[in-house]
């Protein structure tokens, strides 16, 4: 380190502000839980990004912005291979940290205090720690709904990046104003996390506990169809007269600011958790518990669901869905959600993981009537019939099921599949038994099964 033994006050003051500048980028990085984190599991040799996330419940994207806070103070490195992004500790930069730590923290001649024509009492009384005010305390968070593919959709990514935006716009405010702030990026999950965190809509942008929007308004977001099939409504956010599906910047720098300065309702409103949540967290659940039973078939006793080797799959086998014309690519959306469109969607997702060999397609009038009309028998039987005959099933080209879906039990014998998952036989009643209403193969009307 520097010795400033003999210096005048001018020189040491310009050149204490170079020694601790250098190093105040590299705190403020490390003034965050999961920052600090990411720097221990670093410790232990390079990383690649997919490796650093498995351990955190965050998204892609807040890694990212982590990962760029530590590159930017030079702490850490991040080197590009083909589509995957490794990250490594700057030794060089770890060292002079330390060094710059030892030094600073340790008894020495050439402390400022001992430098001549400087008065470190009269020069620093103003600024000491112990003479300021505690700092403020601001608390950000960024609440946001899930796909099931564990991805976050588009309307809420970009929503994120303007939050990190605005808050980089901020800093000097931040800063000269005395406010400490933490920022809290959460994915709602559960209906108890919503419920602890009184959670309206995804996704949404707080400031110590109040909502930058007066009011929840939302629209159908598509976005989130993609990952797993569940549409679910995002909030639609209201700037200057104009309506965003993702809020411009200078909205949350407004409404932070707002807050910050005391403009705004704080009178709490009692908290319901909205229909358009309890149906996301419904469907939810529902597709989890079946891919649960799917990664417990018991594939080690021969079930062959993992085995693309296996002789119920040495053949690609096609299955083509035509459907009415429905809202979105599976139906599955909206506050009445069709029961048997609920079990088409499970059962897909069962044979598409459990079946490498089998292509599944669906195709609805909405948003693919041009495939309606290549298939010459698919047009001629919609044409003669009317939309009455859909759905109509195909299998390697030919039509097997007209007028509804395959039953459960239906798809093994439509595939030629020997063996299958459990996924596909949630019902312990036979067809001469009882019914479960759910179209497994029950016919009887009972709906007090676990299938449905």
């Amino acid at each position: 380190m520097q010795s400033y033994i003999g210096w005048n006050r001018c020189e040491v003051i310009i050149k204490l502000k170079e020694r601790y500048t250098e190093n105040t980028a590299l705190l403020k990085a490390l003034a965050d839980i999961n920052r600090l984190m990411i720097v221990d599991m670093l410790s232990c040799g390079e990383l690649c990004a997919c490796e650093i996330l498995e351990k955190f419940n965050i998204t892609q994207p807040t890694l990212s912005h982590h990962m760029k806070t530590l590159c930017n103070c030079g702490l850490v490195n991040g080197c590009k291979v083909g589509k995957w992004m490794y990250y490594s500790l700057d030794d060089q930069t770890v060292q002079h940290f330390l060094e710059f730590m030892r030094t600073i923290t340790s008894n020495k001649k050439d402390c400022i205090c001992h430098t001549s024509d400087y008065d470190c009492e009269y020069n620093f009384k103003e600024h000491s720690a112990e003479e300021k005010s505690p700092a403020k305390h601001l608390n950000i968070d960024f609440l946001s709904l899930v796909s099931l593919d564990l991805s976050i959709c588009e309307r809420c990514r970009a929503t994120e990046d303007a939050l990190d935006e605005a808050i980089r716009i901020l800093e000097p405010v931040f800063s000269t104003l005395d406010y400490f702030v933490t920022i809290n990026k959460l994915n709602i999950t559960t209906e108890k996390l919503a419920k602890q965190h009184c959670f309206g809509s995804s996704p949404t942008i707080r400031v110590n506990g109040v909502d930058i929007c007066d009011g929840v308004k939302e629209s159908y977001c598509n976005d989130s169809v993609d990952g797993c099939g569940c549409g679910v409504n995002c909030q639609v956010f209201t700037y200057d007269g104009k309506a965003y599906e993702h809020p411009p910047t200078a909205m949350i720098v407004d409404g932070i600011l707002r807050i910050l300065y005391g403009c705004h309702n704080s009178e709490p409103k009692p908290y319901k958790l909205s229909e358009n949540l309890k149906i996301y967290f419904e469907r939810r659940r529902f597709i989890m518990e079946t891919r649960k039973t799917e990664e417990t078939c018991g594939c080690s006793t021969g079930c062959g669901c993992n085995d693309t080797s296996s002789s119920n799959t040495s053949s690609v086998k096609t299955l083509t869905l035509y459907e009415p014309a429905m809202c979105c690519p599976t139906g599955i959306c909206g506050v009445h959600v069709d029961p048997e469109l609920l079990r088409i969607l499970a059962a897909l997702e069962t044979l598409k993981t459990s079946h490498a060999a089998i292509e599944i397609q669906r195709y609805n009038l909405t948003s693919a009537p041009e495939e309606f009309v290549k298939n010459v028998e698919v047009h001629k039987r919609l044409t003669d019939e009317g939309v009455e005959v859909l759905p109509i099933v195909v299998v390697d080209g030919k039509i097997v099921i007209t007028k509804r879906y395959p039953r459960n039990d239906e798809f093994e014998k439509l595939l030629n599949l020997t063996s299958t998952c459990e996924g596909l036989h949630t019902c312990s009643q036979t067809a001469e038994n009882d019914s479960c209403g759910c179209g497994c193969g029950e016919t009887s009307g009972k709906k007090d099964r676990n299938c449905c």
